[in-house]
């Protein structure tokens, strides 16, 4: 009996400010698995494209799958779009196999008709990809064409307007097939592996794209699927530290303090971490959380001024920032602040409020974006519009950066730098926390999670 062959790439070749693992593609592949499927997968950050190329001519594979993280690396003061690398892999793929390529991943998903268009791809899925990608793969095997699907994107179909993701209602997920060569390269350079509780967000933030990629209606995994995962690569993989890739980890406390009793009592020695909201974090909760391997809270707080708080659509103010801080503080769990400086309603009052509010935090190490990356389907590109930067924001693929009226992006980076001085505990744009000399060192010696513990005042 003929097997069917499938290829799941992991185009990502950024590095910084760690490897991320690709997580999305061990998922896929038991999803394929389980519905009979031979699968392959290939990482192109740890691997080559001559490599790769081999390894297609060997495998000869029905249906090639190609994850595309990011377009961009977000960063204003040093823009680099991997666009042109993801089109050069498409064009050897292309060279060596007459396979159809798919593409999906978070990349794809904000920007699936622009992507579709230049990377000359025969499908596209946008959103969770398990279900969907199981379909086509069978209409491909079968020799027939796919169904106008809400979120499947084709080359005779590129730029249906109506097509968004959405979340598939699943509480639980097949175990990931992970490749152990992959998954140990990823652990060696970066110290964590990623591992998913929800998806979806529920939240309205101006600039972000959440809802985008995974839908505004969150889908929780049952518990013990997630703590079975974790325990496996604990077990099989000697992974020590995973961090929780969820948008936001605490959007259901029962939830989050079930996944924590969990793991305290089928006794899982593996640190933690996850982005946190800074509500409803109490010291009860941490302690909780704590006993069950929490050991970095990271905060998606974008500024420390309620004017500017509001204007970014956040549904929390300071007085939460400052409460949970104290409260990691005195349960002796570092917090990084992830602060977005120059969006809507930014001055350099509201940027000075900032900095001479994060003088109150202690045992906290702040990164800083400055300008907000314009993303179409964002509050943030309608506001982008009004303000006359109409074709730029919606253009998409090359990067566009809002900036407050009257904070252009060379006065708004002298004012921080300004404020910022020579602290150790600020990460600015440009430097690179991953080629830091002592972080080198430390990842040397087998210290395992994100590391910016270090930087912590």
């Amino acid at each position: 009996m003929y097997e069917k062959r499938m290829l799941l790439i992991s185009a990502n070749t950024e590095g910084s400010p760690y490897p991320v693992y690709p997580l999305a593609l061990p998922r896929l592949a038991a999803a394929l698995k389980s519905r009979g499927y031979l699968v392959s997968q290939y990482d192109m950050l740890s691997g080559s494209i001559p490599e790769l190329e081999l390894k297609i001519q060997l495998g000869n594979p029905d249906l090639i799958g190609l994850s595309l993280r990011n377009i961009d690396n977000i960063d204003s003061c040093a823009q680099k779009s991997y666009i042109s690398g993801y089109s050069d892999l498409v064009s050897r793929i292309r060279a060596c196999s007459k396979a159809p390529v798919v593409l999906g991943g978070s990349g794809f998903s904000i920007f699936p008709e622009q992507l579709m268009s230049c990377l000359g791809a025969d499908y596209g899925i946008a959103g969770r990809g398990e279900e969907i990608l199981c379909y086509l793969a069978d209409c491909v095997s079968e020799g027939r064409e796919p169904c106008d699907l809400k979120h499947l994107y084709s080359k005779n179909k590129p730029d249906d307007k109506a097509r968004r993701p959405v979340t598939w209602p699943v509480s639980g997920v097949n175990p990931a097939e992970h490749k152990k060569e992959m998954l140990q390269y990823y652990w060696r350079r970066s110290g964590m592996i990623g591992v998913q509780t929800k998806t979806g967000c529920p939240l309205n933030c101006v600039y972000c794209t959440y809802p985008l990629i995974e839908g505004g209606e969150t889908c929780f995994f049952k518990t013990a699927s997630v703590v079975n995962e974790i325990e496996r690569l604990w077990k099989d993989f000697g992974v020590e530290y995973v961090f929780f890739v969820d948008s936001v980890f605490n959007m259901k406390r029962e939830r989050e303090l079930e996944l924590a009793e969990a793991l305290i009592k089928r006794k899982v020695k593996v640190s933690w971490g996850a982005f946190f909201s800074p509500l409803g974090i109490d010291g009860q909760y941490l302690k909780t959380l704590k006993r069950s391997g929490l050991t970095h809270i990271e905060l998606g707080s974008d500024s420390f001024s309620d004017k500017v708080l509001a204007d970014y659509r956040k549904n929390f103010r300071y007085s939460d920032i400052l409460k949970t801080s104290q409260e990691a503080f005195k349960a002796g769990i570092p917090t990084a602040h992830y602060l977005i400086f120059g969006g809507p309603g930014e001055s350099v009052e509201t940027i000075k409020d900032t900095f001479d509010k994060s003088r109150k935090h202690r045992l906290t190490t702040f990164f800083a974006a400055l300008g907000m990356r314009v993303y179409p389907g964002t509050e943030m590109a309608r506001i982008a519009r009004s303000e006359g930067l109409a074709q730029r924001a919606e253009c998409g693929l090359d990067p566009v950066f809002y900036y407050a009226r009257g904070l252009d992006a060379g006065f708004l980076e002298q004012v921080v730098k300004n404020e910022v001085g020579t602290a150790a505990n600020w990460v600015l744009p440009g430097n690179d926390i991953k080629n830091n000399k002592a972080m080198q060192r430390l990842r040397g010696l087998g210290k395992s999670g994100p590391l910016w513990e270090y930087l912590c005042r």
